[in-house]
Formats: C-alpha cells, sequence, structure tokens
C-alpha cells in the first residue's frame, strides 16, 4: 500500500504531469516510438497520484490552472495522435493500394496478412 499523498506531493506530481504532456507534445512531433512508451508509463504512475489525490479530496480551487494547463495540452496531444494515425494510413494506403479506413486496434484489415513494406529504399 502506498503512502498517503500529501498537498506538497499533490504539487509535484502535477507539475510533473503538466511538464510530462509538453514533453509528449515534442516526442509526438518527433514520433519517437521509445520516448512515447517511457512517456506512457510514466504518465500512468502520475495518473495513479493524481486518482489517490482526487479520492482523498485534496485537489481543490487552487489547482485549477494546472488542471485546465493539464487538459489542454492533453487535448493537443490527442489530435497530434489523430493526426499521425491518418498520415500512417495515408502512407500505407499509397504504398499498397488498399484502404486503411476501416482499420481498428482490434481487426487486421482483410488481406494484408504477412504484407512488407520496405521504407528505407
Amino acid at each position: 500500500m502506498t503512502n498517503p499523498l500529501s498537498n506538497d506531493e499533490l504539487d509535484l506530481t502535477l507539475t510533473a504531469l503538466e511538464a510530462l504532456q509538453l514533453r509528449e507534445t515534442e516526442v509526438l512531433r518527433a514520433m519517437d516510438q521509445e520516448a512515447l512508451d517511457e512517456i506512457t508509463e510514466t504518465k500512468t504512475v502520475l495518473g495513479e497520484r493524481l486518482r489517490e489525490a482526487v479520492g482523498k479530496h485534496l485537489v481543490g480551487e487552487r489547482h485549477r490552472p494546472i488542471l485546465e494547463r493539464v487538459r489542454q495540452q492533453a487535448t493537443l496531444n490527442q489530435l497530434l495522435l489523430i493526426h499521425a494515425r491518418d498520415a500512417v494510413r495515408s502512407i500505407l494506403t499509397e504504398a499498397t493500394g488498399a484502404s486503411f479506413d476501416s482499420m481498428s486496434p482490434h481487426k487486421k484489415p482483410g488481406g494484408l496478412e504477412g504484407l512488407r513494406l520496405n521504407v528505407r529504399g
């Protein structure tokens, strides 16, 4: 069981989460998968701390500005992810001639099992 979160630890958690969201924006723009995986792991830990603080009613009005900045940055990062996904779909469509419009994370596109693309030239 973890130690109870103090107000100082909450402030540090929120500041770390805000900085992480800004870093995630840079990583998404660079399409750095390794760094994005690391950010995802760190975000999970910070999210758990924040949920704990919310459960203990430590989050108050004074936290509103940083929470709003984190929310806005998360929205921007989500838009970057959507753009990246659409760009990859477009590239795959051009390279293979197959449509990826109905692609879902749980379904392989029909007829593309075993297909390899040489993206290095």
